[in-house]
């Protein structure tokens, strides 16, 4: 996976003609500029943290959630998702460290997560 990550469009599309097809961004209105001007079968994953509020644009922009760690943001993109008949890829993020400026679920929280995901 390419990170996209302050690149622009322009230097994305030179990714794409030398053969990339999978990019990484971490902001949702940084994806959404870049998505809509890039052409291919590209799939695209939301790698940074994703508040519930922006779960409904993430649906719509991103093949695959790596930073799912919550129950309510698991409801809000799948049914955004269901919406447009997409089926949505997550990986839960798991704050291992316990640190309050990390984002994640908790380790102990995380069976009953991927028993509400299922």
């Amino acid at each position: 996976m390419a990170v996209t990550k302050t690149v622009s469009p322009g230097r994305i599309a030179e990714a794409v003609a030398a053969g990339q097809t999978v990019f990484g961004e971490n902001r949702v209105q940084e994806a959404k500029t870049k998505v809509a001007s890039l052409d291919g079968d590209l799939a695209w994953h939301m790698i940074g943290h994703l508040q519930k509020n922006k779960a409904g644009q993430a649906a719509e922009l991103f093949d695959v959630v790596q930073s799912l760690d919550s129950p309510a943001l698991a409801e809000a993109l799948n049914r955004r998702a269901g919406l447009t008949g997409k089926e949505m890829d997550v990986l839960i993020q798991v704050n291992l460290g316990g640190e309050e400026s990390k984002s994640g679920i908790a380790p102990d929280a995380v069976p009953d997560l991927v028993h509400n995901v299922l």
